[in-house]
């Protein structure tokens, strides 16, 4: 019963992040979901005014379909909390964007541009309409998920969702 206590902010946030991979598994089959995208590299990216360094970033999940390439984050707080804590929310999704572009810029250079990654925070306890965390972070409740994906315009080609999904999958195996 201890560790349960102990341990409640990371079971709620577990069951949180659940939730999301349940909606997105219900997005049409075009369509890829990577939860658990672990981004290694063996050369040092770099990131920001001081210049944090970026070896690993985990990156949960990462949604690949005709309307883009989607990088979400759960959190199981109040669109309030999200508001009093954007500056740590938004380091760790600029820094997630960033890992995933150049390991994407890296790998997929056969590809004629990389996609611009649409950053989304999903908060499972409600969000104010069109909160923005800045001009690249969406806050968006559950509900609004799915259409927040799909009711974009088309702007990746099946053969580039494949190709993209292949270069991130491929992180996996490394």
């Amino acid at each position: 019963m201890r560790f349960l206590e102990k341990n409640s902010s990371y079971l709620i946030g577990a069951k949180a992040e659940q939730q999301v991979i349940d909606l997105l598994s219900t997005l049409p089959d075009e369509y890829h979901i990577m939860s658990g995208v672990n981004l290694r590299r063996f050369d040092t990216a770099y990131w920001g005014k001081r210049s944090d360094e970026i070896r690993f970033q985990q990156i949960d999940p990462v949604v690949i379909g005709p309307t883009g390439l989607f990088l979400i984050g759960t959190k199981n707080w109040s669109g309030a909390d999200i508001e009093l804590k954007t500056g740590d929310i938004k380091r760790q999704v600029k820094v997630a964007t960033h890992a995933l572009w150049v390991y994407m810029k890296d790998e997929y250079r056969f590809y004629e541009q990389n996609p611009k990654i649409r950053c989304v925070i999903v908060s499972t306890q409600g969000a104010h309409p069109d909160l923005k965390l800045d001009k690249d972070i969406d806050v968006i409740t559950l509900n609004r998920l799915a259409e927040y994906i799909t009711q974009r315009e088309k702007i990746l080609t099946p053969l580039n969702v494949e190709r993209l999904t292949h270069v991130i999958s491929f992180s996996e195996a490394r």
